[in-house]
């Protein structure tokens, strides 16, 4: 019984799914061709879903298989180069999703008032299409309909729109003149981005939001209208829209995207009504209402004034200002944003006070004028991209407090000569030194605990460097194109080196303990591999709290004393253990303060001046017998003065 059951509810169920195909597909036939038309019938109507013909001018016929065309399918002329003009008959509502797509020869179509919707990427890239009429009855216009067309040079948009797809007219670059309707709620992201032929352009009074990227790089725009009633103007609206010589901010206007007007080289003034509750201007930079922020900087402007009460420099607040040489930041001001001074190429200096603690990803991406810059003590991170591609710095000194170093930091820094990077530094990112081909050498901070991937590739000017203690982990391709470095030291020795033959150079002697991860690298990859024993690595504990790493020459100069001198007689090496045994507490309380350090280094300066002439005697004669030559010149005087 229950086996009948079961049997008769798998009937049913088929029966079910019959149904279901049959109410799906029941009205739709296999593809038919007809001339150069592959086509399909559904309800009683023609799709269009191929043109195989060989192009020219072509008139679509309005009736395949006894049936109205009202369908021209998705891609159903996609990358038919050889077509140079369509007309599209009566009866026809949708243009389909890349329709016309990649037709490089069209040059003219006529679309019939019966068209309701013209698809995503419908005309994209059709560059010889030099007009198109809109017809009225058009209520969808979808993504990039017509990006890249070119050869436009102006389009009606019908009334009854309310927004059209993302990008839909980007790259029109001969566009020189658009009608948007009132009934226009909305310009979309990127709708407009590229239209460089575009001189100016009405916002109707029915749009409240300003997409992202909206007229982004637009460099013909000499004039822009935002009527009352727009609330915001998105990321990039008005970015690199060179023309522009100033814009005026409605009192409706909430909200500003990021970089909204930033690389505008001719905009020099920014006004904002003076009944907006969000944003005000001054001397034509534009704040927030409270002037704790500052939005954005003209691009136009060759020098700035930054008012005292600022607090924050927003997110590309003067990217591509190209004319500002100089900036002085204020007291007060706590953090720079991201991409503030974003390719301020002609930006030689800037002063930076101590009030700040922040500086964002990317702040002075390739300002590479920037000679020289000076970050306060009280900053504790510096982000992503912070200096990438400043050519111009020769040396940067990284303050105590700094905990770690972002993703490709420096990357490009060509002319970085010196770096100094504080104790208090516990991670290097990836690719943060990529490319600083004028690095030299480099010490890494005690604290430090990893190197990220690429951290030093193509540092060609570095010849040795040492890896501390702490340090657990290399990253890929961390030495990568290092074709000058010498040595490579590890002195911890369950320290992962990433496993890829080029993270270290080949020609590079990696220097370890006999047993250690630094030795299987080196003998899986052929590298030359030197054992240093516990005996070299030893610390000068008080040497390295004071000066602040064990690679600092003087720290070195005092091992290669300890080993030359009072490790080769009895004496000596008392002492030593000694020293080894009572020091290390002394040097971490010293390790704790600036201070301390400052004056330690005092009291070792005149030992370290005997060790020094102890390697260099000839240079300690020549010291020693200007000295006497100094005594015996003032001996003279003295008696001179009193024969007189």
């Amino acid at each position: 019984m229950v086996m009948l059951k079961v049997g008769k509810l798998k009937k049913i169920l088929f029966s079910i799914m019959i149904m279901v195909i049959l109410l799906c597909f029941g009205n739709q036939v296999q593809a038919a061709q007809e001339g150069d038309y592959t086509y399909f019938i559904t309800n009683g109507e023609a799709q269009i879903t191929r043109y195989t013909g060989a192009g020219g001018a072509i008139i679509v016929p309005n009736i395949l298989g006894g049936f109205p065309v009202t369908d021209i399918g998705n891609s159903a002329f996609y990358d038919c180069e050889g077509l140079t003009s369509i007309s599209i008959p009566q009866g026809v509502t949708v243009i389909g999703d890349y329709a016309f797509r990649w037709c490089t020869g069209l040059t003219s179509i006529s679309l019939p008032e019966s068209v309701t919707s013209i698809g995503k990427e419908a005309f994209s890239e059709c560059y010889r299409l030099a007009s198109i009429k809109i017809p009225q009855g058009v209520t969808n216009i979808g993504d990039y309909a017509f990006t890249g067309c070119s050869d436009l040079t102006s389009v009606n948009i019908p009334q009854g729109i309310t927004s059209f797809g993302d990008g839909a007219f980007s790259d029109c670059s001969g566009l020189t003149s658009i009608s948007i309707p009132e009934s226009v709620t909305s310009i979309s992201k990127g709708a407009f981005s590229g239209c460089e032929g575009l001189t100016s352009i009405n916002i109707p009074q029915a749009v409240t939001n300003i997409g992202e990227y909206a007229f982004t790089m637009c460099t013909g725009l000499t004039s822009i209208c935002i009527a009352n009633g727009v609330t915001s103007i998105g990321n990039g609206s008005f970015r690199g829209c060179a023309g522009l010589t100033s814009i005026s901010i409605p009192q409706t206007i909430t909200s500003i995207g990021d970089r909204a007007f930033s690389c505008c080289d001719g905009l020099t003034n920014i006004t904002v009504s003076i009944d907006n509750q969000n944003y005000t201007s001054v001397d034509g930079v534009l704040f927030n209402k409270e002037k704790t922020i500052l939005v954005a900087c003209p691009g136009g402007l060759t020098s700035i004034s930054i008012p005292h009460g600022v607090l924050c420099i927003g997110n590309n607040a003067f990217e591509g200002s190209t004319g500002l040489t100089s900036v002085n930041i204020p007291q007060g001001v706590a953090s720079i944003g991201g991409f503030a001074f974003e390719g301020c190429y002609h930006l030689i200096s800037i002063s930076i006070p101590k009030s700040v603690t922040s500086i964002g990803e990317g702040a002075f991406w390739e300002c590479d004028s920037l000679t020289r810059i000076s970050i306060p003590q009280e900053v504790t991170s510096i982000g992503n991209w912070a200096f990438h591609g400043c050519k111009g710095l020769t040396s940067i000194t990284i303050p105590q407090g700094v905990t770690s170093i972002g993703n490709w930091a420096f990357n490009d820094c060509t002319g970085l000569t010196s770096i100094s990077i504080a104790e208090s530094v516990t991670s290097i990112g990836n690719g943060s030194f990529y490319g600083c081909e004028g690095l030299t050498s480099i010490s890494i901070p005690q604290r430090v605990t990893s190197i990220g991937n690429f951290a030093f590739a193509d540092c060609t000017g570095l010849t040795s460097i040492g890896i501390p203690e702490n340090v657990t982990s290399i990253g890929f391709e961390a030495f990568y194109g290092c074709t000058n470095l010498i040595s490579i030291t590890f002195n911890l020795a369950t320290t992962t080196i990433c496993d890829r033959a080029d993270t270290i150079p080949n020609t590079t002697k990696i220097i370890g303990y006999d047993d250690s991860e630094a030795k299987a690298y080196a003998t899986k990859y052929g590298r030359k591999f030197e054992v240093i024993s516990d005996q070299k690595i030893d610390e000068c504990f008080i040497a390295t709290a004071a000066y602040g790493s064990k690679f600092k020459p003087v720290v070195v100069l005092l091992r290669h004393f300890r080993d030359d001198y009072l490790l080769t007689n009895a004496n000596g090496t008392a002492f030593v253990k000694f020293y080894y045994h009572k020091s290390p507490p002394i040097a971490a309380f010293i390790a704790e303060s600036e201070l301390l350090k400052a004056m330690v280094r005092i009291l070792l300066f005149p030992f370290i001046t005997i060790v020094y002439v102890v390697y260099h005697p000839l240079l300690g004669l020549i010291v020693v017998e200007f000295g006497v030559l100094m005594v015996l010149i003032a001996r003279n005087k003295r008696k001179a003065v009193k024969i007189y």
